[in-house]
């Protein structure tokens, strides 16, 4: 299934004008899948992390909580970005075009976490490999289409097929989000 990406101002009026985006992470519907990347995050030892895709700091304020020492969120959309800064100031978060290699070549950072990103832009391929290789990687992707979503994935078989070769040690789970809906939450090493 395919759908379309979107700009980064129509991500900023959803951010502004959607109230589950301003709302504690723990109330999100998507929790549950964090909460298991967090306890892989932290079995797994991380200590610097970046957040690809990182939305308005939900996530970011799971990690922190969880004890994650550095983190840096990247996003497109500058309303995200304030309301992350100003929802979790101890880390850092940058406003920019993750599609510019220099953010994964030049920033330190042992682990890389992209939820609910993936499914939103074109060039996924791409981001994934300039993810530097060793690197720990936690994601997940959805098998709905919505709104901003370019694609999604039927089961875990077409999550692998396109995104395991990248990876040692490519693992993926699936997690309910609602009665109908699910994301297949993955693991790996960047080859």
């Amino acid at each position: 299934m395919m759908g379309k990406a979107e700009t980064a101002e129509w991500y900023d009026r959803v951010y502004s004008e959607s109230p589950g985006y301003m709302m504690p992470y723990f109330t999100s519907r998507y929790y549950p899948a964090w909460l298991v990347i967090a306890d892989r995050i932290r079995r797994a030892r991380v200590e610097s992390m970046l957040d690809l895709g990182c939305g308005p700091g939900q996530f970011a304020c799971l990690m922190r909580d969880q004890g994650v020492k550095e983190y840096t969120g990247i996003d497109f959309s500058g309303v995200c970005i304030k309301q992350a800064t100003a929802i979790c100031p101890e880390y850092q978060f940058i406003n920019g075009d993750i599609m510019n290699p220099r953010y994964l070549k030049m920033l330190e950072y042992d682990a890389v976490a992209m939820c609910e990103f993936l499914e939103h832009v074109d060039d996924d391929m791409v981001i994934l490999g300039n993810i530097r290789s060793g690197t720990k990687v936690f994601g997940t992707v959805p098998d709905f289409i919505c709104d901003g979503h370019v694609r999604c994935f039927k089961d875990a078989g077409e999550v692998a097929a396109r995104y395991g070769h990248f990876m040692d040690k490519f693992t993926i789970f699936m997690a309910k989000v609602d009665n109908r809906k699910h994301l297949f939450l993955f693991e790996g090493i960047r080859q």
